[in-house]
Formats: C-alpha cells, sequence, structure tokens
C-alpha cells in the first residue's frame, strides 16, 4: 500500500468511494461539498491510498486556525473494502502528518454513529452528538484526540 498527494485526476475514483459509502455513511446533500473540497486550490493536504494499483481510499487533515485545531477531512475507504484494515492505514497516516506538522494543535473530526466506534479505537474521544446532524438518522458525532496522544 502506498500513500500519495491527490491530484485532480484521482478526482472520478474519490467521488466512486463518496457514492459507495452512500447513503449509510453519507447522504446526498454532501455530495457537492465534498466535490467542492476536491476542486479546491487552497485545499491542505489530501491524498489517496493505494494498493494494487487501485485507489482504495483517501483522506486528508487541515488546520483549522479560528478553533486552533487540525481536522481530519473527508476520510472514506471504498465500501466493499472495509474492515480490510485500509481504515486504519488511512487514518494512522493522517494522525502521523498532523503530528509531523502540527504537533501541538489538537485533533477533531466530525463522524457519524456508523464510524465512531472505530474513530474511538484510534483514540478519539466523543464530545457532542446532534442528533440528525448530517441528514435524518444520520448522527453528527464530534469527537477529538489530544495533541500528546501520539497513536
Amino acid at each position: 500500500m502506498t500513500f500519495r498527494e491527490y491530484t485532480p485526476a484521482d478526482k472520478a475514483a474519490c467521488m466512486a468511494i463518496f457514492e459507495s459509502n452512500m447513503p449509510l455513511y453519507f447522504v446526498d446533500e454532501e455530495r457537492q461539498q465534498f466535490e467542492d473540497w476536491l476542486d479546491k486550490e487552497d485545499r491542505e493536504t489530501y491524498g489517496v491510498l493505494i494498493d494494487q494499483g487501485k485507489i482504495v481510499a483517501c483522506g486528508g487533515i487541515y488546520e483549522d486556525k479560528e478553533l486552533n485545531l487540525v481536522g481530519l477531512a473527508w476520510g472514506m475507504v471504498l465500501n466493499a473494502l472495509h474492515k480490510k484494515g485500509y481504515g486504519k492505514v488511512l487514518t494512522l497516516h493522517r494522525i502521523e502528518e498532523k503530528n509531523t506538522r502540527f504537533p501541538h494543535l489538537d485533533q477533531h473530526l466530525g463522524t457519524s454513529q456508523h464510524t465512531a466506534p472505530f474513530y474511538e479505537k484510534m483514540g478519539f474521544t466523543t464530545t457532542e452528538i446532534v442528533q440528525d446532524g448530517f441528514g435524518p438518522g444520520l448522527d453528527h458525532y464530534k469527537m477529538m484526540r489530544a495533541a500528546n496522544d501520539k497513536g
């Protein structure tokens, strides 16, 4: 497996990963938000995880200067490949990137009830739950991970 920086040529593969995770993990309203994120020229670190020549996951980090935090951005694995370790590899890579670039900042993310237990195993703690926060039946779990937690 290799992780490399996202390029515009990866957009179709990343959109396919997103769509493979609908409607359980993402609602339709998020599709345009994700596409806009991919199209941003000033987007922070975002990359793709490749296995056997195929993009199997994508995700990144960004600095939230307003909150003085680092966020995990749009992390996802092709639905058919869930529970095969790709999500863990992707998340550990992003934690390492955060620890290298922003060692003094806490990390936050927003996820749903479906993936919150995974992120708890990765050292994140739920700080707030917003019922239907992403859409009907998809709760928004706000989670944090301390800067000194090295993973």
